[in-house]
């Protein structure tokens, strides 16, 4: 329920609190995931250039038990298990566009990222997958992204990644589909992960320097940790936007027209 002090700018329409009132959250505190991970990017960029600092950054950024990879993988297994909680509520309460079948898709997309990231347990467990694929495989895993052709792809898969996060914050304009738009205040965050993968992309084709080319090829590990974090993010928007929605705190009308219910109207 919004706070005494809220109410009276929520009713009135204030622009300014559009998103508090979608979301429950202020815009300020979403867009400092965006800040923070360019601010994390900086650091690790430093420490990479920084002699005394470089082997512990390398470590930390590629080691496939490091806090890097197992955040990334954390983080997708987490948005994995809200966006399937989140669907089976979406059925539950027949959410419109097809909502639940977004959510569950989603929740595959982020289980198979965070399985591929720990190379399906391998990582973990060291053990030994099929001989024909770790044959195959350009690092020896077992996993599909180090696949010849694939492994080249990546860096245009982050990009696509970020930019289908940006795309994303679109389809508020579109009624079916506005239960399944990226919040706005988190395109700053794929804007980042987009222009970070479009300069991966053009590190793998053109000769940026050794020097780097290194840096960048290390800095995409953070890169990937990012996206992770953004899929949560956005998964954890959207269940608060939908749970007001529900509950009949927040209600958005055919028109696109955002309102929040009178308690008082609501009552009489």
């Amino acid at each position: 329920m919004a706070s005494p002090t809220l109410r009276p700018a929520l009713r009135e329409g204030d622009p300014s609190t559009a998103f508090e009132r979608r979301y429950g959250v202020r815009k300020s505190a979403v867009l400092a995931l965006a800040w923070g991970g360019a601010g994390l990017l900086a650091v690790f960029a430093l420490l990479l250039a920084w002699g005394p600092g470089h082997a512990l950054a390398f470590e930390w950024l590629t080691d496939e038990r490091g806090p890097v990879e197992l955040s990334t993988f954390i983080g997708f297994m987490i948005a994995a298990v809200l966006a399937w909680r989140l669907s089976a509520r979406a059925r539950r309460e027949n959410s419109r566009g097809g909502a639940a079948l977004g959510y569950a898709l989603f929740a595959g997309i982020c289980l198979f990222a965070a399985l591929e990231e720990i190379s399906w347990g391998q990582s973990l467990f060291d053990f030994h997958g099929p001989a024909w694929l770790v044959n195959l495989n350009e690092q020896g895993e077992t996993n599909l992204h180090d696949l010849p052709g694939l492994m080249d792809l990546n860096s245009a898969f982050v990009m696509a990644f970020g930019l289908a996060g940006c795309v994303a914050t679109r389809l508020s304009r579109f009624g079916r589909c506005r239960d399944l738009a990226v919040p706005s205040a988190l395109a700053p965050l794929f804007m980042l992960i987009a222009g970070m993968g479009a300069l991966e992309t053009i590190n793998d084709v053109a000769l940026l320097g050794d020097r780097l080319a290194s840096l960048i090829g290390t800095l995409s590990e953070a890169v990937e940790m990012l996206g992770a974090f953004g899929c949560v993010a956005y998964v954890l928007l959207n269940a608060q936007m939908l749970e007001r929605q529900w509950r009949g705190t927040y209600a958005v009308d055919a028109i696109g027209a955002e309102s929040l219910t009178d308690p008082d109207q609501a009552a009489a």
